[in-house]
């Protein structure tokens, strides 16, 4: 179910649409722009907010309305935006639960980053993801998946691009923002270990 959360910033409507479910981090999204105002970002038609590893615009609704808007990341996010923030405040959410439970300082990602993977690994149950350091201003976010057993890794590799991943595996998007050093074990969907920088595990 769609939830609407609506305030004023400057004598404008700004509205926020969410599932049910994010309707508490809606609320804290229009506190937390009502903030970046009030610090002198422009809260206008157009504008573009980094939102975690999501870039949400401002869109004009009608006069004096403005509704929050997040990359089209069912089509085409590069280009093409929808009027919600509901897969932008699930996965901010998801990244940080997760980051937090284990201890993790979490390494900021770009929906747009690329991802290395094995050729045709994300059809395989088991998987390992490790994080290198990341090169932001190539678009590279440091993660490679793989193979449970480096082994069996394809010679072949390809990249996809972050967001790709909430069609192929999302449950793979909640680590995204782990540090580099980490690596990542899943059977599944469900996350089976965490081992940090120092070979640590620290989940489960």
């Amino acid at each position: 179910m769609v939830v609407t959360n609506s305030g004023t910033i400057d004598r404008q409507l700004i509205t926020v649409n969410s599932g049910s479910d994010q309707d508490s981090q809606a609320k804290w999204l229009l506190a937390t722009l009502e903030k970046m105002f009030e610090r002198g970002t422009k809260i206008t038609e157009g504008a573009r907010i980094q939102l975690g590893w999501s870039v949400l615009t401002l869109a004009k609704l009608s006069e004096n309305s403005l509704v929050v808007c997040e990359p089209d990341f069912a089509g085409n996010p590069f280009e093409d935006t929808v009027n919600s923030v509901d897969i932008s405040l699930r996965v901010l959410s998801r990244q940080q639960k997760l980051a937090q439970s284990i201890g993790a300082t979490q390494v900021p990602i770009s929906f747009q980053d690329k991802v290395v993977i094995s050729k045709d690994i994300l059809a395989c149950a088991s998987l390992r993801l490790e994080r290198v350091s990341p090169k932001p201003e190539d678009g590279d976010s440091g993660w490679f998946i793989g193979a449970k057993n480096p082994n069996e890794n394809s010679e072949e590799l390809n990249a996809v691009y972050a967001f790709q991943l909430l069609q192929k595996r999302p449950e793979l998007v909640d680590v995204l923002t782990l540090p580099e050093g980490y690596m990542v074990f899943f059977d599944g969907p469900n996350l089976s270990c965490v081992l940090n920088e120092q070979d640590e595990m620290v989940f489960p």
